[in-house]
C-alpha cells in the first residue's frame, strides 16, 4: 500500500479534471492522496482577464500547491498539463519527488517556421472570410486549415482563450527539460497521433536519466482509457 503518499495532475488542454476520474479511482485504492485542479479556462475554472502564458500557470498552481500544503510528492501532467509540469519543476525541484509525463508536446513536432505560417495564414483567413459574401463559409475554412496544420484545440479556442493557446505553443521548454535532474517517467500511448512516440524519444534524449515507456495499442488518452496500464507504466512502489 502507498497510504500517505500524494499525486498531483495536470490535466490537458480545454479537459476538467472529471475526466481522469478512472485514474483517480484506481490511484486512490492503492492508497494514493490525489489531487487535480481545473486551471483557469478549463472544467469548472474561470477564465482568466488577459491571456494567459505558460508561467502564469506554474504560478497557478504554484499557489494550489501552497494552499493545500503539498510538497514531496508525483506530479503527472497529461498534454498540455505536462508543458505545465515541466517548467513547474525545472523552477522548484525541491517540490517533486517524480514526475510523469504523458501525451506531452515538450518539443513541438512541426518548425517554428511552420507555425509562424500557419499563424500568418489563420490571421489573413480570418480577413477574407470577414468579407459578408464568403462570411457564410467562414467556420468550415477554419476547420480544415486547422486540421491540415494538427491545430485542431486552436479552432476549438476562441477570445482569450485563443490567445492564450498561441502563447502556450510558443513556448520554448528544451531548456527547461535539461534542467531536470529527478526521475522522469515518460509513458506514450503507441498510437498517440496528437503527440506521436517520436516526439516523446527525442524528449527522453534531452531528459537525463528519463525512462520511456510504451503502451501497446494505445492512444493519447491512455491515462483515463487504460489507468491500470498507465499506472504499471510509472509506479515502482506496487
Amino acid at each position: 500500500m502507498n497510504k500517505g503518499k500524494t499525486i498531483v495532475i495536470l490535466h490537458g488542454w480545454k479537459l476538467s479534471s472529471q475526466r481522469y476520474n478512472p485514474l483517480v479511482k484506481e490511484l486512490r485504492k492503492l492508497g494514493y492522496r490525489v489531487y487535480i485542479p481545473d486551471m483557469p479556462g478549463n472544467g469548472v475554472a474561470k477564465l482568466p482577464k488577459n491571456p494567459f502564458t505558460l508561467d502564469d500557470y506554474v504560478e497557478y498552481v504554484l499557489g494550489y500547491l501552497s494552499t493545500n500544503k503539498l510538497r514531496r510528492f508525483t506530479l503527472i501532467g497529461h498534454s498540455f498539463g505536462g508543458r505545465v509540469g515541466i517548467k513547474l519543476v525545472a523552477k522548484n525541484p525541491e517540490l517533486i519527488n517524480k514526475l510523469v509525463l504523458t501525451g506531452t508536446p515538450g518539443v513541438i513536432p512541426v518548425s517554428s517556421t511552420k507555425i509562424k505560417m500557419f499563424l500568418v495564414l489563420a490571421k489573413i483567413g480570418n480577413m477574407i472570410f470577414n468579407l459578408p459574401v464568403l462570411e457564410l463559409f467562414k467556420d468550415s475554412a477554419r476547420r480544415g486549415l486547422y486540421r491540415l496544420a494538427k491545430s485542431s484545440d486552436y479552432y476549438h479556442t476562441d477570445g482569450v482563450m485563443r490567445q492564450t493557446f498561441k502563447n502556450i505553443i510558443r513556448a520554448d521548454l528544451v531548456k527547461s527539460m535539461s534542467k531536470l535532474k529527478l526521475p522522469v517517467t515518460l509513458v506514450w500511448g503507441e498510437h498517440d497521433e496528437a503527440v506521436p512516440v517520436n516526439v516523446a524519444k527525442v524528449m527522453q534524449k534531452m531528459i537525463k536519466g528519463s525512462k520511456l515507456v510504451v503502451i501497446p495499442g494505445s492512444s493519447h488518452d491512455v491515462i483515463w482509457a487504460n489507468p491500470l496500464r498507465f499506472i504499471d507504466a510509472f509506479n515502482t512502489d506496487k
